[in-house]
């Protein structure tokens, strides 16, 4: 029987066999054993996370030698723009979630785990002709 799955490492919803020992995700690729993480359930729509963050937790740091060019940042669904020499604090579920980044007509996706405990993530997006994207 087909079920829905969640991917616990990178948040992907996709179909799982439930006769098979295990799969890979197909997206990040992790192996997945038969006993899953998180089943999704409502007719495959995903479960809203609970938010238990009570203080900003992701603080995004966006630097640029081309100021026409600014960095829009995607995470479930919502949506930040940041312009050159900017900096943004929001706070996000814990968990991992695929992140979205946008400058200059170009995209990156990337995983960011956001941990427990009110513990922050700072991201640094860096343009000067090429994107470099620093996640601690």
């Amino acid at each position: 029987m087909m079920i829905k799955l969640q991917c616990p490492n990178c948040g992907n919803i996709m179909d799982y066999d439930e006769s098979r020992d295990f799969m890979f995700c197909t997206n990040c690729g992790s192996k997945i054993s038969n006993k899953p993480m998180t089943s999704i359930s409502m007719g495959g729509v995903a479960q809203p996370r609970v938010n238990t963050a009570t203080m900003p937790n992701v603080a995004v740091e966006y630097t640029t030698t081309r100021p026409e060019f600014p960095l829009t940042l995607v995470v479930d669904g919502e949506r930040w723009t940041f312009p050159n020499n900017s900096r943004k604090e929001f706070t996000l579920a814990p968990g991992v979630h695929t992140v979205l980044f946008y400058v200059a007509r170009r995209g990156w996706k990337k995983v960011v785990n956001v941990p427990y405990g009110n513990v922050p993530v700072r991201i640094s997006v860096v343009y000067a002709g090429r994107v470099k994207i620093f996640i601690q």
